[in-house]
């Protein structure tokens, strides 16, 4: 998370970040930005963040897409702030994805 290499102050909420990051790769297959320099690397976290998702995965449902950007939210004040609020979410998003259906 971009605050870990910012600040010495951050909580629970850059372990929920980690996770987006992993769903994002499990989605796309790859690393989610293609940068092989570690420095390069934490750079584009920090300061640009990931392009939005729907640009980087075509075609998810809008609640998983939101879900996906909460977890990745360059600010920790914008990011799923426990695990708690992200077991209502995923809730929430299974639930329209099987309104969907």
């Amino acid at each position: 998370a971009p605050e870990v290499f910012e600040s010495d102050k951050f909580d629970q909420r850059v372990d929920l970040y980690a996770l987006g990051v992993c769903a994002l790769e499990l989605l796309l297959g790859r690393p989610p930005l293609d940068e092989r320099d570690p420095v390069r690397l934490i750079a584009r976290i920090v300061n640009e963040g990931f392009p939005p998702v729907g640009e980087l995965v075509a075609g998810l449902p809008p609640a998983l897409e939101q879900l996906l950007e909460r977890l990745l939210a360059r600010n920790p004040e914008h990011r799923v702030a426990s695990a708690e609020e992200l077991l209502e979410i995923v809730a929430s998003v299974d639930a329209a994805l099987h309104r969907a259906d």
